[in-house]
């Protein structure tokens, strides 16, 4: 499958960003929300796995099942301009908490920042 992404997210996992995106929270628009099946509020956000993963993500291949329709947060996201990337390549979380505990803690100066390589056109 191929798909126009902005990051080569196979090449920040080898870089070691243990795929952080996926444990953000992800925040729907209004019109991005399920509709109500219970005549509950519709919720706000994209549901998570006991250990704090995005539902759509497939964990043998990193990649998303939800990619073509995923949310507008998800699309305009990059990790390269996210500071916690510099955080998750060079510490081991556990969890989102536990790499924002570590974030608090790490001064990275800039010229030592690490960026994931972009994709070109046509690579997956």
């Amino acid at each position: 499958m191929t798909v126009k992404c902005d990051v080569d997210c196979d090449k920040g996992r080898e870089l070691g960003c243990q795929t952080f995106c996926c444990r953000l929270l992800v925040r729907l628009e209004p019109d991005e929300r399920p509709e109500s099946k219970d005549g509950l509020p519709a919720p706000g956000f994209v549901d998570k796995t006991p250990d704090g993963y995005c539902v759509h993500l497939i964990r043998e291949t990193g990649w998303c099942r939800n990619w073509e329709n995923r949310p507008r947060v998800c699309r305009a996201y990059s990790c390269n301009t996210d500071d916690l990337l510099q955080v998750a390549v060079r510490e081991e979380f556990t969890s989102l908490v536990d790499l924002l505990k570590k974030a608090q803690n790490m001064f990275i100066p800039k010229e030592t920042y690490i960026s994931v390589p972009y994709c070109s056109d046509g690579d997956s």
